[in-house]
């Protein structure tokens, strides 16, 4: 018999203190990170990569803080952030072509456009003996190398040249207070013939308070930071730059990806170099949407923040935090504004049923976006039923001890 929501509410103390106690970031923290983050991103690194590489310069959009932190559904120290480097190819003949790999796409430059890159190059030209198309024909020969006999935009070739534009700006910066530091680098190409100079292995600024370390993991360039307080207070973050391809409206993928009724005028969407196997698929991604559908949702996100809360006590990392979020899409567009306003105890509850649904029933997430894609299918089935499988045993002892011991709940956290 399918209980009353109200039968839930005994169950709001347990999960107020399980909050309180491993949830809750402190808003002095908070904003102590945000400097550290906009001192070492937006005053030095942006400015440093725009220096190194007239093509970095040239594409360069602005920095979406993307991931948890910025939807406000971090459960740990404010310490890590996603950073997606938006750039834009210059070019009015662009093609976002389907592919069977439903969630990911081709993208395809039939040319681009040579009065866009002579603009582009004006600044480069001026003070020099060469013209701004002599720049702009550099520019060119760097992107074409991007792309495939088809013309087909090249994953590894862009993560590539993104990696070299990153080691550059760190070889270039020379501020006082800044350490560069590198590990394991494997040889690369640099930022392309005339573009930039090509890394330096040194280690510059010594006994400076901030201490950046770079590292690679997968698309992401992962820049670990010291930052020296004190001689005795040490902070620690990391910062994971991805470059990604903005899109307006004009390029809004075909179906069987999701068209909504009305796309805003101003609507973004972006390509981001994660992909299995062909290095010419790339992932879609729908933050901004996916950020604007969330809003105002407070209730929502406080019970995802349990459920991934929950995730990391059990160790189930294969569930990541967009896949958790992704359910959590998919049961806004099925239940009306005033579901959301029902007490945590139950809305935590009912999207641990969801999740039994999903993964001990179905063995599927569908990617918002495109229902045919599975987000869950590089993960082996009998660990997606395995974890289902403790989640339903997991409701069936909080039910069965409603409403004479709200309390179980905290020993699965």
């Amino acid at each position: 018999m399918e209980r009353h929501p109200n039968d839930y509410c005994c169950l709001v103390e347990p999960l107020k203190e399980i909050t309180k106690s491993s949830i809750s970031l402190r808003k002095d923290e908070t904003k102590e990170y945000n400097m550290y983050l906009k001192e070492v991103i937006e005053d030095n690194m942006i400015p440093a990569m725009m220096e190194a590489d007239l093509l970095f310069k040239c594409l360069y959009k602005r920095i979406l803080h993307s991931g948890s932190y910025y939807e406000n559904l971090k459960i740990s120290k404010p310490n890590e952030f996603d950073l997606n480097v938006e750039l834009e190819i210059p070019s009015n003949e662009i093609e976002i072509l389907s592919t069977r790999n439903h969630g990911f796409v081709h993208v395809k430059v039939n040319q681009f456009d040579q009065n866009k890159l002579r603009v582009l190059s004006q600044s480069a030209a001026e003070g020099t003996e060469q013209s701004s198309s002599f720049y702009a024909h550099q520019l060119e020969d760097t992107l074409n190398h991007w792309l495939n006999e088809h013309r087909i935009l090249q994953r590894n070739k862009v993560v590539s040249w993104m990696q070299g534009v990153v080691d550059s700006a760190l070889n270039k910066l020379e501020i006082e207070n800044i350490e560069i530091q590198r590990k394991n680098r494997k040889k690369r190409s640099g930022p392309g013939p005339g573009l930039g100079p090509r890394p330096r292995m040194s280690v510059p600024h010594p006994g400076s308070r901030y201490k950046i370390t770079r590292s690679i993991s997968g698309p992401a360039i992962t820049l670990k930071v010291k930052y020296q307080i004190s001689a005795r207070e040490i902070r620690r973050f990391f910062i994971d730059l991805v470059p990604v391809f903005v899109f307006g409206k004009e390029h809004w993928p075909d179906p069987p990806v999701r068209q909504p009724v009305k796309i805003p005028e101003k609507a973004t969407w972006c390509v981001v170099p994660i992909a299995p196997n062909s290095e010419t698929l790339w992932r879609m991604s729908f933050y901004d949407q996916e950020k604007r559908m969330m809003t105002d949702s407070r209730a929502m996100k406080h019970t995802i923040k349990l459920l991934k809360l929950l995730r990391d006590r059990h160790s189930w990392a294969c569930l990541s935090s967009y896949y958790i979020k992704t359910v959590f899409l998919w049961e806004k567009e099925v239940q009306d504004e005033q579901f959301w306003n029902k007490n945590v105890g139950y809305l935590f509850v009912h999207m641990l049923k969801r999740f039994v649904h999903y993964l001990k029933e179905d063995h599927c997430i569908p990617f918002y976006w495109d229902r045919e894609f599975n987000l869950l299918s590089a993960i082996e089935p009998e660990k997606i039923i395995n974890i289902g499988g403790k989640i339903a045993d997991m409701v069936e002892d909080i039910e069965q001890n409603l409403p004479e011991n709200p309390c179980i709940v905290e020993n699965y956290f």
